[in-house]
């Protein structure tokens, strides 16, 4: 339980022969690379081959265009302007690709909502039978966050020192994926229960497993919709001991809270 990067917004008007222009778009780099304070522009790239058989064209941000290279005749507009050009055509159509569009914003387009400020509210707490509660929350990059509609929240708990668990004590068969992923919308908080399927098996005897637990999101606008870590990893240790009464005790700790089942019956 526990976005993403922003590909740059392009309107294309036409196919753009990359074959013949090689052009290289900051698809890849954080809307939150752009200066926020700045207003982003676009240039219109004309391509004319040898032989004035065809214009192509597109709008970029300005300044995600890169020429690399170029074959035949290129002609770059800033802004849709007027400018010289060797091919009548492109001349022509230039008109036809209307006026740049309107700048924005620095990030481009919409803002890119991601998850921020996650953190966990209080102290874990034990809610009986051997539960460890827990209570997340977190904030939206753009302060609104219905923004994250589009995002996920998840968990990933992983790395099982045994697996299955060890029987006795616990329950025979007791086996979880590993991983165990699970996510949610990102709109709304988190409460994470840390349970442990019972009965106990008796004879009791010492036993401890451990795993590792992450709590992460992904947005589509954000590092190509791919996992970004928010905390952890921290460990979930399930231990049973000798509670020094002549009896048995289980305990669940995670991040310096822990649940007791005492004695176990």
């Amino acid at each position: 339980m526990s976005q993403v990067v922003s590909k740059a917004n392009m309107r294309f008007m036409r196919p753009m022969i990359l074959a013949l222009v090689l052009v290289t778009m900051g698809l890849s780099a954080p809307a939150t690379s752009h200066p926020a304070a700045s207003q982003r522009d676009y240039t219109l790239l004309l391509y004319c081959d040898w032989n004035y058989s065809g214009c192509y064209g597109a709008w970029f941000y300005s300044e995600e265009v890169t020429v690399v290279a170029s074959y035949g005749q290129l002609d770059i507009f800033p802004g849709g302007s007027w400018g010289y050009s060797g091919c009548p055509d492109c001349m022509r159509m230039v008109e036809n690709y209307g006026p740049a569009p309107q700048p924005v914003e620095g990030g481009g387009g919409e803002a890119c909502a991601i998850p921020t400020d996650f953190h966990q509210v209080g102290s874990g707490t034990d809610s009986g039978s051997g539960t460890l509660h827990f209570e997340y929350t977190w904030s939206s990059s753009t302060g609104n966050k219905a923004d994250l509609s589009a995002c996920e929240m998840g968990e990933r708990v992983s790395g099982y020192t045994a697996n299955p668990f060890p029987s006795p004590p616990f329950k025979a068969g007791l086996s979880p994926s590993d991983p165990t992923e699970l996510s949610f919308e990102a709109t709304r908080d988190a409460e994470d229960n840390h349970q442990t399927p019972g009965p106990f098996v008796t004879p009791f005897t010492g036993a401890t497993v451990t795993a590792s637990q992450i709590y992460r999101y992904r947005c589509p606008c954000n590092n190509n919709n791919a996992w970004v870590t928010l905390m952890g990893p921290h460990d979930i240790v399930r231990t049973v001991t000798e509670n020094g009464s002549g009896g048995w005790k289980f305990v669940i700790s995670k991040s310096g809270s822990s649940a007791t089942i005492n004695p176990l019956q």
